[in-house]
């Protein structure tokens, strides 16, 4: 979907919500949390496009439209806790890190709701884990010592 850069927020709960409420329907269970990826990032006055996941236990003969399964891959990630509208700190916190540590993002960042307003009503107790794709960036692979 895509929502204004201003109402993400609003737009990813009804999301979830509406994606919660729809596996339910098709009997399908949530197996984990709820989970954003953010295909664009947000610019002031553009649309940010996201996509929305629920994973679920599902028997794979009854997959339908919509149900997908993602391979693997190398990831950085951090903890925040608190309210959504201080999540930059761990961004700025996890992007650091990767950049120190020889890494640079190969792909778009996901936020996996751990605890938020379906499980408390107060903000500063929001759990939320922030995952983004990684690769070494080749800086870090020309330090290497050479094979003589």
């Amino acid at each position: 979907m895509t929502a204004p850069a201003g109402r993400v927020g609003e737009a990813v709960g009804r999301v979830l919500a509406g994606l919660a409420e729809g596996a339910e329907q098709v009997g399908l269970k949530a197996s984990g949390p709820p989970e954003v990826c953010y295909l664009s990032e947000p610019r002031r006055g553009a649309a940010v496009r996201i996509e929305a996941s629920l994973p679920v236990a599902a028997d794979t003969r009854q997959l339908m439209s919509g149900v997908v399964h993602r391979s693997g891959g190398k990831v950085a990630h951090v903890y925040h806790k608190g309210p959504y509208e201080d999540i930059t700190y761990a961004y700025d916190a996890l992007l650091l890190w990767t950049d120190q540590a020889g890494y640079e993002v190969a792909g778009q960042p996901t936020e996996v709701y751990l605890t938020g307003p379906a499980d408390t009503r107060c903000p500063r107790d929001f759990l939320t884990e922030v995952i983004v794709p990684v690769r070494r960036t080749t800086l870090a692979d020309s330090n290497a010592v050479p094979h003589t």
